[in-house]
């Protein structure tokens, strides 16, 4: 959009009409066309300009060969700027017929003026080709009345792809990105750019190119990526695997296998903490009505892990996990601690649905007003440490 900006400025700085049509045609058109209908125009543009100078420099060199009835030198043609999408008219004198009187209209003083009357026979003919597009990062250039010869004139450079042809930008983004990389460092931004260009290979349908490990990426990370674009693969694989549900099994198979690398990068969580009754399983829990107690009163605490390890082991996946909480109370004086030995967890497949149950007893001295209870759960496979805090109240009858 900005490029597109500049060319219609730098138009208007020179042939305000001109500047007028171009913002005419850009109105008319997707702004996804823009560029093309800016390298369109420019490319008219240039080829009127280089047409006026050539019939300019034509009509000099007759009326210099042909000397007038009365044996004066006929006068030196000079143009006036006209806009580049207006068409140029050459009338014709007809041999022995009397010029009529024609008026001129009304222009400013200091616009030059064609001569009155043509000379004498017949124009050369131009014909138009079709002019090639100019690339919308060249800038446009004024005309000059610097007299230009055949070989001053400047080929346009144009891309060789057509703008609709998706395929041909998305390969040359991927040839850029690989250049670009092939420069680069080891770094985090290095990692991104190469999940990027495995990106645009996949598109591409480069299967086997976006298959490829990133390079210097830690085992977690390369195996999330490479889960990924196997899920990707399977979902846009619609020749090896014409039928859609079979390619949604497929792929969702591969992105669940990835969301379980993918929470060995992030933070151990604890969602959902919540004091209740009873716990039926995951996320199926029996809450207090409302979290007022008094001391000494048995309560459940629940809360939801997510982003633990699991290791595979001859048993199954191995996940080990040890729970401790701490009581304050309204003034940050902690009241209460206490810790859990580590829990093992074996699963035939890795576990994706952790809750943690604490059954205890309130400390029966606790004084009423507003407590907090702070949870901390510690993952022993990742060495990661997540904690999460709930409100209740204490009342004494």
């Amino acid at each position: 959009m900005a490029r597109v900006m500049a060319e219609v400025q730098a138009v208007g700085q020179y042939d305000r009409a001109a500047q007028d049509q171009l913002v005419a045609e850009l109105q008319q058109a997707e702004p996804a066309v823009w560029p093309a209908v800016v390298q369109s125009f420019r490319s008219r543009l240039a080829y009127s300009q280089r047409l006026r100078q050539h019939e300019a420099a034509e009509t000099q060199a007759l009326a210099a060969a042909r000397p007038c009835e009365n044996g004066a030198s006929p006068p030196a043609a000079s143009w006036s700027r006209q806009p580049a999408t207006e068409t140029i008219q050459l009338a014709q004198a007809s041999a022995g017929s009397e010029r009529p009187k024609t008026t001129r209209l009304p222009t400013p003083h200091d616009a030059a003026l064609p001569p009155d009357s043509p000379p004498e026979g017949t124009y050369p003919k131009t014909v138009a080709p079709n002019p090639p597009l100019l690339s919308a990062t060249e800038p446009v250039e004024p005309p000059t009345s610097e007299k230009k010869t055949s070989t001053d004139i400047q080929q346009a450079s144009y891309s060789s792809q057509p703008p609709h042809d998706w395929r041909g930008l998305l390969t040359q983004a991927i040839a850029g990105l690989e250049q670009s990389l092939a420069q680069a460092d080891s770094t985090e931004a290095s990692h991104a750019d190469h999940a990027r260009l495995r990106l645009l290979q996949l598109a591409a349908g480069h299967r086997d190119e976006a298959l490829q490990p990133i390079p210097h990426a830690s085992p977690a990370e390369s195996d999330f990526w490479s889960k990924e674009f196997y899920g990707l693969a399977a979902l846009l694989d619609t020749s090896q695997i014409p039928e859609p549900t079979r390619r949604a099994a497929e792929a969702k198979r591969h992105l669940n296998d990835a969301t379980v690398s993918l929470s060995e990068l992030a933070p151990l969580e604890i969602r959902n903490l919540a004091f209740c009754r009873k716990v039926q399983s995951y996320g199926n829990i029996e809450r207090f009505p409302t979290y007022v107690f008094k001391p000494g009163d048995p309560v459940l605490l629940y809360a939801e892990v997510e982003n633990y390890r699991s290791e595979p082991t001859p048993k199954g996946y191995c996940t080990v996990l040890k729970n401790s909480y701490q009581i304050f109370d309204s003034a940050g004086n902690r009241v209460e601690e206490r810790s859990s030995a580590p829990t093992e967890d074996y699963c035939d497949h890795p576990r994706r649905d952790y809750f943690v149950g604490c059954e205890f007893n309130l400390p029966n001295r606790l004084y009423p007003g507003k407590h907090t209870l702070k949870l901390t759960v510690e993952d022993l496979k990742g060495q990661r440490v997540g904690e999460s805090s709930i409100e209740f109240e204490v009342k004494v009858k």
